[in-house]
């Protein structure tokens, strides 16, 4: 009897512990085909843009999500872009306090990072952002300093 009462409160109890939600993971093929500007670069600036979204998320309470303002300067091009150029790129931050359940694959952007990414263009003129964004920036923008 107590073996049955310890299994189906494992049965109960598991669901709740294993939190997850859907992500898209792209093969680096299909991140270069649909991007239109592929590159290494190194955030030289990065600043809030003042840009906020209504992005929903259950688990996060009282946060608002904000579009950081970075200034990438491209040191290896693979499409798009040459080398030397500065691209202008929004990458997904929050602003307040919230529990950081389940939040979006967002990359932290800062000064002097290095970076891959794999970029679209947003509404704004000349203004790009992660392939993936807004839900899984990190899935089209990888961080390649770990040390900083």
């Amino acid at each position: 009897m107590r073996k049955h009462v310890l299994i189906v409160a494992l049965a109960i109890i598991c669901p709740l512990l294993a939190i997850a939600r859907g992500v898209r993971v792209f093969e680096m093929k299909e991140l270069i085909a649909g991007a239109q500007l592929v590159f290494v670069g190194k955030a030289i600036s990065v600043e809030p843009s003042g840009i906020t979204t209504t992005m929903s998320y259950p688990t996060w309470d009282d946060v608002t999500f904000e579009w950081l303002k970075v200034e990438v300067e491209v040191l290896g091009p693979i499409k798009g872009v040459w080398k030397g150029e500065t691209v202008r790129t929004l990458m997904l931050g929050t602003r307040g306090q919230g529990p950081f359940v389940n939040p979006p694959g967002m990359v932290r952007p800062k000064k002097n990072q290095t970076y891959l990414l794999c970029l679209l263009p947003t509404t704004i003129s000349n203004v790009y952002a992660s392939l993936t964004a807004p839900w899984d920036d990190n899935q089209a923008i990888f961080l390649l300093d770990r040390e900083l």
